[in-house]
């Protein structure tokens, strides 16, 4: 079990859902990222910069963004996270 598998273990199951939903489509868009635990939240570094962290709380999920160099990786990101707000 990683840092990251720990903090999703500390919420409820439903949030641990949701949790585990938003880290796997960052895995599929971006899997070369490496996942870490920074500023207490799971943070996915692209190329030694930050690409996006998430956080749990109690009523909602937390989703952080950094801007986006390569349009194409966008696109795809804007497109899942989309579909799964639906």
């Amino acid at each position: 079990m990683n840092e990251v598998d720990k903090y999703i273990s500390g919420f409820p199951a439903a949030v641990q859902e949701r949790l585990i939903e938003i880290r796997n489509i960052i895995l599929e868009i971006a899997p070369q990222v490496t996942e870490r635990i920074c500023m207490r939240m799971p943070t996915y570094d692209l190329n030694g910069k930050w690409l996006v962290h998430f956080a749990g709380f109690e009523k909602h999920i937390g989703f952080y963004p950094q801007p986006v160099r390569n349009q194409d990786m966008h696109t795809r990101k804007r497109s899942h996270f989309l579909s799964f707000m639906q």
